[in-house]
């Protein structure tokens, strides 16, 4: 029997969660494609703050295709189609953020915090314009070590994942490879796991 690896995974936080912390206006949004089935969004200047112990961070939202309206403090109509801008601040210094995609993205890496020395930080990303509406959906941090009573993240390359032979190609966005997919009619995935609950 093939043993079961025990990797360090990521560790996915929802965005109602009570360790996230938020500054300025923003509204949940219905939206049953994303993480425990919410977005959180705003169309104005805000920030969203989260600490964590790890080697890793992203945070995650979807970009949004839809023109949006909003009125500045004035009452102003501020035409929405205008793309928002944003910054990606780690342990309280900007850094580079990712490209935003062409295309309408769920899940959507807004920020990435790659190869961080082990320990604890502060991420955050503050929106800087009125703008189309910007959508977060959670944070995914690395803790470098296994952690209970967390929600944790299996990848389409996790050793613990295996795929029917033929088939299963690399599933690409803005050139990076994210996923597998097939087309073959048949075609299995398998998951080894200990636990009690998948999803």
């Amino acid at each position: 029997m093939t043993s079961i690896s025990s990797p360090s995974r990521w560790v996915k936080v929802d965005n109602s969660d009570s360790r996230i912390f938020y500054a300025g206006v923003w509204f949940n949004a219905n939206a049953p494609l994303a993480y425990e089935g919410s977005l959180i969004g705003t169309r104005t200047q805000g920030s969203q703050t989260f600490r964590f112990t790890g080697n890793a961070a992203r945070i995650v939202g979807a970009n949004s295709s839809q023109p949006v309206f909003a009125t500045d403090a004035q009452g102003t109509t501020i035409n929405g189609t205008a793309e928002p801008d944003w910054d990606c601040i780690l342990n309280g210094t900007t850094s580079s953020k990712p490209l935003r995609s062409l295309y309408v993205v769920n899940p959507w890496v807004v920020c990435d915090f790659p190869d961080l020395p082990t320990g604890q930080h502060t991420i955050e990303v503050k929106v800087k314009s009125n703008a189309r509406l910007f959508w977060l959906d959670e944070i995914q941090y690395d803790p470098g070590v296994l952690v209970q009573d967390e929600v944790r993240l299996v990848r389409y390359d996790d050793v613990n994942v295996t795929y029917s032979e033929g088939g299963w190609e690399p599933y690409s966005q803005d050139g990076q490879v994210v996923g597998r997919s097939t087309n073959v009619r048949g075609s299995t995935v398998t998951l080894r796991f200990f636990g009690n609950e998948i999803t």
